[in-house]
């Protein structure tokens, strides 16, 4: 006898009837929506073939004991993002460690690839994970323009696919329904950030600092026009290269431009390089910026030049939810450092695959379908629940840096935004 479901596994599984089952590889359906209403519970049944190699039978949507469903990483695990993708996957090692302790038949294999932050190498490794591999679905990738590619590879494939790094709106703007999120994008996190300096601070000279990459230019493209919206142009907007560690000239211009505020929108390296610029000569606008700066590499990096920063904070490791307490001690005790964002979010991610695999079995499509009519559930960090296009339905906290940690701001110290 199964053991009783977890919190994780309670739910029922739909599938659009509107949508039939593509075989194997048929990826993009453009007819249809991306991810269709849902409809009644669907008639499980299994294919022998290599969408199940590795995966053993299922009867019912339950798996028989003693097979083992391989699940795939894509980030980096080396390179100046490294941080961010070794973080995702401890928090999906944990996450499957945690399946594997409360039993239920299956197991679960995580089969890892490095991209480096690469596009060319993310789209090889997404081959490599869905027709090489064959696994269920891959988690991933951390950088936005990585993730467009492995996207295109995980669709063409029929393979699930769920980021909880990659905020570029467009991702789940194609008419792809085997793409998903798990976090806030930058819509949701530059409209936070917005109302946070223009409404709540009442500032009205802001500076914005991006990186040249998609995840920089999205972000920028929000915060420009939440900035033009409220007719309060920015004082001054500056794109930087990735890889740059001298931006002494950068700072020159902030100081010129006399902004109350910079907003940085890029990774935690080059982040961290500008605020200690702009510190080293006496320049001290508020600095925030988006989730790319929520990590304890930043803390690190910047040091005494990170104090009073304002960052979107989508994960709190102090929160009370006790399901988050177990999280970040099991973590901890295993790594002996806190948790973060992506770390959270990559255990949630790899919980909700499980979820999907428990219940209707290790076929792709089917999973793509539980993952797409899954109902709102608890995770470790917050609310699991995502709309009709796949993206994270969430409210988007701040936090500011306040004694070498993140302090997250109280309901009086800042508004959220919500879809």
């Amino acid at each position: 006898m199964a053991p009783e479901p977890t919190p994780w596994q309670v739910y029922r599984p739909v599938a659009s009837p509107t949508v039939p089952r593509p075989a194997l590889g048929s990826g993009f359906q453009p007819p249809q929506p991306p991810n269709a209403a849902p409809g009644p519970a669907p008639v499980f049944w299994s294919l022998p073939g290599p969408a199940q190699q590795g995966a053993g039978t299922f009867r019912g949507g339950t798996p028989l004991a003693g097979h083992v469903v391989r699940v795939g990483f894509l980030g980096p695990l080396t390179g100046p993002a490294s941080p961010y993708g070794e973080s995702c996957r401890r928090g999906i090692e944990l996450a499957l460690a945690d399946a594997a302790a409360s039993g239920a038949g299956v197991s679960f294999e995580l089969v890892a690839v490095d991209d480096a932050g690469d596009e060319v190498k993310a789209g090889a490794g997404a081959v490599k994970l869905a027709h090489e591999d064959q696994v269920v679905a891959i988690l991933g990738a951390v950088n936005s323009a990585s993730t467009h590619v492995a996207a295109r590879v995980a669709a063409m494939a029929g393979c699930p696919q769920i980021t909880s790094v990659s905020t570029d709106p467009a991702l789940t703007r194609t008419n792809n329904r085997w793409i998903f999120r798990n976090l806030a994008d930058d819509t949701l996190q530059g409209a936070a950030l917005a109302r946070y300096l223009y409404d709540t601070r009442g500032l009205k000279r802001v500076a914005l600092l991006h990186d040249d990459n998609r995840y920089g230019r999205g972000g920028a493209r929000v915060i420009r026009g939440e900035s033009e919206r409220r007719g309060l142009p920015l004082v001054l907007d500056r794109e930087f290269a990735r890889g740059t560690s001298v931006f002494d000239g950068l700072a020159q211009d902030v100081a010129a431009s006399k902004a109350e505020a910079v907003v940085i929108w890029g990774l935690f390296a080059e982040a961290a390089d500008i605020v200690k610029a702009l510190s080293a000569r006496g320049i001290r606008p508020l600095v925030s910026g988006g989730d790319g700066l929520a990590s304890p590499a930043f803390l690190a990096r910047a040091q005494a030049a990170a104090e009073g920063a304002v960052v979107t904070y989508p994960f709190d490791p102090a929160a009370a939810n006790p399901d988050t307490r177990g999280f970040v001690e099991r973590y901890q005790a295993r790594h002996g450092e806190p948790p973060d964002s992506f770390a959270a979010h990559s255990y949630d991610a790899a919980m909700a695959v499980v979820r999907a695999v428990r219940e209707v079995g290790a076929d792709r499509e089917r999973v793509r379908a539980a993952l797409a009519g899954m109902p709102p559930s608890r995770g470790v960090a917050g609310s699991f629940e995502l709309d009709e296009a796949g993206n994270a339905r969430a409210a988007v906290e701040l936090a500011v840096v306040q004694d070498g940690r993140f302090r997250p701001l109280t309901p009086n110290e800042a508004l959220t935004t919500s879809r």
